[in-house]
């Protein structure tokens, strides 16, 4: 089954690490890449390798319109990570954050931010943001 990305749904607490904020109204790209270390623990008298998994990690880049409103806007909120040790919730629905919609959630710290203003076009930004701890694979609930 296919998906549209316009239900896409983001949060991520603020500097305070103490509410999450919808970033949601003001993005318009999100990417995520989910991994596993991969460890060879192939022993002797094998034909083949073998392989384990390992730690789990993850990034998550997000970007769309540059905005200052107080308390929710993109700037506002990034701002505070920028330099900041603080490892601020997050979570990220592909379908949005109904009831019963996949969930994807845990800690992460801001890696990078970048913004761009052209002359002639809207004022945008992009984020990266690296997991710290374990990714949270649910649903939202009610």
């Amino acid at each position: 089954m296919s998906l549209h990305g316009k239900d896409a749904y983001f949060a991520l607490e603020d500097s305070a690490g103490t509410v999450l904020r919808n970033m949601s109204p003001y993005l318009n790209s999100i990417e995520t890449s989910w991994s596993n270390d991969v460890h060879d623990d192939t022993t002797y008298g094998q034909d083949g390798h073998t392989k384990r998994t390992g730690l789990t990690d993850g990034s998550i880049t997000i970007g769309g319109m540059w905005d200052k409103t107080t308390d929710v806007g993109t700037y506002t909120v990034l701002k505070g990570l920028i330099g900041s040790d603080v490892q601020a919730g997050f979570e990220y629905g592909p379908e949005g954050n109904a009831s019963g919609k996949v969930k994807e959630s845990g800690s992460c710290v801001l890696e990078s931010y970048s913004e761009s203003a052209p002359v002639a076009d809207l004022v945008t930004f992009s984020a990266t943001l690296q997991v710290s701890g374990t990714i949270t694979f649910g649903t939202f609930s009610a």
